[in-house]
């Protein structure tokens, strides 16, 4: 399987980047105590945006984890069949892409 590591390290700086960022939801539950007629909206407002973040960091993992497949690779392994005469992939079987 081929990753690009920079891919990763993106997704590593950003989760460890927006960490601080779900305290959010703690910081909405103290601002509802001072204000109780806002309570709804802050609470609201603080969920909303650490559910945006959490989606976030779920989208930015799942793009830096997909496989980068070389265009002479192995559609199912990602092998490189380049310079390869046989019509099957060596690593798992499956016959080359015309």
């Amino acid at each position: 399987m081929n990753r690009n590591p920079y891919r990763i390290g993106i997704a590593v700086v950003a989760t460890i980047l927006t960490l601080p960022c779900f305290g959010f939801c703690a910081i909405g539950a103290l601002h509802a105590q001072e204000s109780p007629d806002q309570a709804f909206f802050w609470t609201g407002l603080y969920i909303g945006l650490d559910l945006v973040l959490i989606g976030l960091v779920v989208w930015l993992w799942n793009w830096a984890l997909r496989r980068t497949t070389p265009p002479t690779g192995c559609p199912n392994c990602g092998y490189d069949l380049s310079g390869r005469r046989r019509d099957r992939c060596p690593e798992c079987g499956i016959a080359r892409r015309p």
